[in-house]
């Protein structure tokens, strides 16, 4: 397979090494060709790029209490109610409290993530009932 997608790209290069000048005017006017490159492949998937977080990751629990609290408070605008107590302000300072450190020991990084899960579940509660 290696092999295969060598050659076939050394016979490109060879082919596309022949640069034909413009003869008329007409050539000159026209836009300069397009390049054949069009991406990445990838032939393994042991290479295969890695962009998913872990379900109980501080940051996406953190995200997903921030978008409960702004459906909170849509809800409360559209229904013009006053917006429940949902202690956002001491979340956030409970998440950067421990995003900020620069050696997070385990029982941190825990009890962390048990904090956001609470917030998120009040959240959660809060959104059934409106």
């Amino acid at each position: 397979m290696n092999q295969a997608i060598l050659d076939l790209a050394e016979g490109r290069a060879k082919a596309t090494t022949k640069i034909q000048e413009p003869n008329t005017k007409k050539d000159k006017d026209q836009d300069p060709p397009t390049p054949t490159h069009r991406g990445v492949l990838k032939i393994d998937a042991t290479v295969a790029l890695q962009k998913i977080a872990f379900p109980t990751d501080l940051n996406l629990l953190n995200k997903a209490r921030e978008h409960t609290e702004a459906i909170i408070d849509a809800f409360c605008l559209h229904l013009t109610l006053k917006k429940p107590r949902t202690y956002r302000k001491l979340a956030r300072k409970n998440y950067l409290s421990v995003i900020r450190k620069k050696k997070k020991s385990f029982k941190v990084v825990r009890k962390a993530i048990k904090q956001q899960l609470q917030y998120l579940r009040r959240n959660l509660c809060t959104i059934d009932h409106l």
